[in-house]
């Protein structure tokens, strides 16, 4: 058991270290063959940001989170009870948050991180002085994701002159470890206020690293900037083409955004033949994929296509989302009987449930209706 121990300690020394300098696929796979308590929070913590070119997935991350906190890890057992107020949170709040501030004090960026976002409102601690304190430590430690919370919190909440300067500052300091994410913001940032077309090469060029570190988000960015769907100071000269190859990567990533963008281009035959088929299914995948908005789309599609009687499972499921526009249209077919049978009372009840959300569409058709939209 003794040499296993030290071999244990060796392989988590090494996963750690690959994971503070920003080396997460590598950090991964060598945590893999370490069951401490403390390689199930990194692994868990990778799974839940979906950090590399890992897809964020909840039941994995929940999975390492649970299986450290059997071990006594109290990060683990932080991150499992995030955002919760039941009485697990308090008594992770008892017996474990008191363990991370002491890891804290002496010394451990992991942990500083944690107290850091739980103070700012991951757990019910809000603190914001602690919590800015806590993640300055651990970005003063040079470590990455301290830093890119910092810069958030700069970006976000701080309403200081100098706020953008700072979260700038820290977003390319963590951007040195291949932090997406900062890398993403920089690039964000850039694009928005590039005056020339050598600030806007820039930002482009921060938007690739990103989305070459894992970052899908950064190449839906891409396409869209590429589209000249974003405001941004400056003109960006369209280019359709390079905006659906930009789509088309952040769709292979599993974005159901970039899917659905995707599925307008082979719907009109944008730079590509014109392929309905293709459409339907790339709004379908979109909704697999978490992007609701796609389910109104293809009920739209199919609508424009005069297939009614297909579109209205569609509408129906984007409705029951609670999407303004899709209750006030399952609202309308079933009112005037567009794919269905005529069926007034479930109309009335779709528009009054439009009505609602803010749709004052359906609001003129219930008083047309005779019906008070209250």
């Amino acid at each position: 058991m003794k040499p296993i121990s030290k071999e244990r300690s060796q392989t988590m020394a090494e996963g750690e270290r690959l994971f503070l300098q920003g080396k997460i696929d590598e950090a991964y796979e060598e945590l893999l063959k370490e069951k401490s308590g403390r390689a199930l929070y990194l692994l868990g913590f990778i799974e839940r940001e979906g950090y590399g070119h890992r897809r964020a997935d909840e039941e994995k991350s929940r999975h390492f989170f649970e299986e450290g906190r059997k071990l006594g890890d109290p990060l683990s057992s932080l991150s499992l009870f995030q955002g919760e107020t039941g009485k697990d949170m308090w008594d992770t709040v008892n017996q474990d948050f008191s363990r991370v501030l002491l890891a804290a004090n002496r010394g451990d960026v992991l942990a500083m991180d944690e107290a850091g976002l739980f103070y700012m409102g991951s757990g019910i601690i809000l603190d914001y002085e602690e919590g800015v304190k806590w993640l300055a430590k651990g970005a003063f430690y040079e470590y990455w994701k301290a830093l890119y919370d910092l810069g958030m919190f700069y970006h976000e909440y701080n309403f200081t002159e100098d706020r953008e300067k700072k979260a700038l500052t820290c977003f390319q300091k963590a951007a040195e470890f291949h932090d997406s994410e900062s890398e993403y913001m920089l690039g964000l940032d850039g694009a928005m206020k590039a005056r020339t077309d050598k600030d806007l090469e820039k930002a482009i060029s921060w938007l690739e690293k990103s989305f070459d570190h894992g970052n899908e988000e950064a190449a839906l960015l891409l396409g869209k900037l590429y589209e000249g769907t974003v405001e941004t100071d400056m003109e960006i000269r369209e280019s359709p083409e390079k905006a659906r190859r930009w789509y088309e990567k952040a769709a292979g990533q599993g974005s159901g955004e970039a899917m659905a963008e995707l599925a307008f281009y082979y719907e009109k035959g944008i730079t590509v033949e014109r392929n309905m088929k293709k459409a339907v299914n790339l709004l379908k995948d979109a909704a697999i994929n978490g992007y609701e908005e796609g389910l109104f789309s293809l009920a739209l599609l199919y609508l424009e296509n005069g297939k009614e009687d297909e579109a209205l499972p569609y509408m129906e499921a984007a409705a029951a989302k609670g999407e303004e526009r899709a209750l006030y249209m399952t609202g309308m077919m079933y009112l005037y009987g567009k794919g269905t049978e005529p069926d007034r009372e479930k109309g009335i009840d779709y528009l009054k449930d439009a009505a609602d959300q803010g749709s004052e569409e359906a609001v003129e058709e219930l008083q047309k209706q005779g019906v008070f939209a209250i």
